[in-house]
This record gives structure tokens, sequence and C-alpha cells, in this order.
């Protein structure tokens, strides 16, 4: 949900007390008695006396929000089954009187988009026969696929985003594209789907890093997997010239570097090229290639492998020979990756949480 929202007076406001005259006059948000009746009353007639009294369908309040846009946002908080039919009857009614599907707010969020973070087909499904358009951009360079993903939309509505683009390598700001974005919420069908539509799975986004980095960064396994099986190059280095192998060393994380290891990842970094040889003796995996040959960073059943050693908050040591990093140094790049990882959780976290707390309680 954008991150402006308006306090909008829900007390009820009987339409017959609006005249021609005042019929598009808004409070001090901008919101109108259009809005004010779409959003609070379930009986259509209400909002074709607007209408006939000339109503503006597409007049914008402060944040830009049309009343289609209320209408929408209101939808997928509707749990009432019967309600949520009134709505759309309503719904209904605006598309059929010409609303501006494409209208954005003002953080440049659609009615489309807006469906589908809600995960709300029916209006979903209504805003595409009014040709409402897909490839429309937010201020943050997302599309309503991109946010469809985010937010774990259902299938219909991602498939029928799907259709609509030619090329999936569409990126917004951050430099995200859709399969990135699958990546990140373990959507790994859909990572197949558009590898199969020839995306590139090793793009790489603004910070440097690929959808390996990120899932590297997390710990997800079956992430790191499935982008081998894809194909994906393990050993393309970041903007700071660190390689997935090196990420999972500057974390300490020991399953996720062997798990590297064996799906051929390698290095020319010498302090993790002596912290993967001292894993192995530890671990007595003098014949890596054998040993690790039924790995499996999310069981503890691999042959020849300790995972609770492998799992040790204790880190792992460092060859006194070889020119290492001070364990300053490995905390404070430790700490860059893992705030970069919390950073984006947090962002996501606070934009659905300004998605789902609305003015509109009463609904």
């Amino acid at each position: 949900m954008p991150l402006g929202t308006i306090d909008v007076d829900i007390e009820p406001l009987d339409p017959e007390s609006i005249t021609r005259g005042n019929v598009n006059d808004g409070n001090e948000d901008g919101v109108t008695p259009l809005m004010r009746v779409a959003l609070t009353t379930n009986d259509i007639k209400h909002v074709k006396s607007l209408l006939r009294k000339r109503a503006n369908l597409d007049q914008q309040d402060k944040g830009g929000n049309t009343v289609l846009m209320w209408v929408v946002k209101s939808l997928f908080r509707l749990k009432n089954e019967t309600r949520c039919e009134m709505k759309l009857s309503i719904l209904d009614l605006l598309l059929n009187r010409g609303a501006d599907v494409n209208l954005a707010d003002n953080e440049g969020y659609t009615p489309m988009m807006i469906a589908a973070m809600g995960n709300d087909e029916k209006s979903f499904a209504k805003l595409v026969n009014k040709k409402a358009m897909v490839e429309l951009t937010n201020q943050n360079g997302e599309t309503a696929l991109h946010l469809a993903i985010k937010y774990n939309a259902s299938t219909t509505i991602i498939n029928s985003l799907n259709s609509f683009y030619q090329k999936m390598n569409v990126r917004d700001n951050n430099g995200h594209s859709p399969f990135m974005i699958a990546s990140f919420r373990r959507k790994l069908d859909l990572m197949r789907t558009y590898h199969d539509k020839g995306v590139d799975i090793n793009e790489f986004d603004v910070k440097g890093w690929t959808a390996l980095m990120y899932a590297v960064n997390c710990g997800d396994a079956d992430v790191v997997n499935l982008l081998k099986e894809l194909g994906a190059d393990f050993n393309l280095a970041d903007s700071h010239g660190k390689t997935a192998l090196e990420i999972a060393r500057i974390l300490q994380n020991s399953t996720m570097a062997l798990l590297l290891r064996k799906l051929g990842a390698f290095t020319n970094n010498i302090e993790t090229n002596a912290w993967m040889d001292k894993l192995q003796k530890e671990l007595n995996l003098y014949d890596f290639d054998d040993k690790a040959a039924t790995f499996d960073a999310h069981t503890s059943e691999s042959t020849g492998i300790d995972f609770e050693l492998l799992e040790s908050e204790q880190p792992v040591g460092h060859n006194p020979e070889v020119e290492a990093e001070t364990s300053s140094s490995i905390s404070s790049q430790r700490s860059t990756y893992l705030l970069h990882w919390a950073s984006i959780k947090l962002h996501d976290m606070l934009e659905t949480f300004r998605r789902i707390v609305s003015p509109i309680f009463s609904l």
C-alpha cells in the first residue's frame, strides 16, 4: 500500500443532503461526498444519486486517491461475502460510468496494483476487462506484476499479468526483476517459469547483487539448489568483488559454504580458501567431492558431515599463515550483509503494515 494514508470521515453521509453545487466539494483531505458514500454504503442507489448530481468520478483527494481507488482498497478488507458483492456492484457501476482505471495516486499506485497487492481476484479481473494498463509503474519503479509477486498474490493474478509481457526482465528502481522477487519469496515454480521464458538469472541489481547472493545471504538452500539447476553462475562477484562463497564465509555460514563448494563455487580469495580448507579438515572432508555427494543443507543425515559442528555458533578459525581479516573487520562485513537483508525485510513489513492498517476500520 502507498505510504500515504488519509483519514476518511466514515460517518454515514446522507446523499440527499448533497446538491449539485457541493457534490464535488472535498473535506480538508480532499475526500469528496462520492468517496465517502462509496466507502460507507452497500446500497448502490446512493452512489447513483450522487452521479446523477454530476459527481466527478476522477476527482482525487490530497493523496491522489479517486473513488475507484478507495472502493478497490475497501474490497479486500471486507470479510462478509454479501457485503463484498454489494461493493463489487458499486465497482461495476463506477467502471461502467467511465472511471479512469489508470489514474494513479501520488505514489504512483493504480487500482490494478492495489487489487494485485490485496490478492483481490474479482476486482482485478474487472480492471483487466476494462483494459487497465499493466506496464505502469509506481514511484519505486514497480509494476503490478512486481507487487503481485512481492505480496504473494494468487497464481491466477500472477499468470494473468505474466501473459501481458513478452519479456520478463522489467526492473524496479532497485534493479529487481520479477525473477529476482520470485527468488526472494521462494516461489520456485515461478522461477522456473521465468527461466523458461528466457530471463537472465545472473542479472545484478543496483547494489550489484544476484538472486544467488541474496539466497546465500538468507541461507536458503532450496533457492540455491534451484539456481544451480537452472544454470546460474556461482562465481560472479558483486560490486565489492565478493562472490557468493565469500558472502557465506563473511556470514560464517559453514552449511551454505559447503553447499556452494559442492555445487561448483570457487574463489581466489585467500581468506575464504583458508577458511574452507580448515573447515573441510575439521570435518574430515579430505575427498570433498566424494564425501559431500549426498550433501543437503536442510538435513542432518548427509553422508560424512557433522551438522552439530557445521551449525555451531562458534566461528571457524583462520589459518595464521594466511593474511587474514581482523575479527572486527569480519564482524563489520557480516553486519553489513545482515543489515542489507534486514533493511529489505523491514521495508516490506512496514509497507505491508501500512497496506493492512486502514482508516476504514468500520468496513
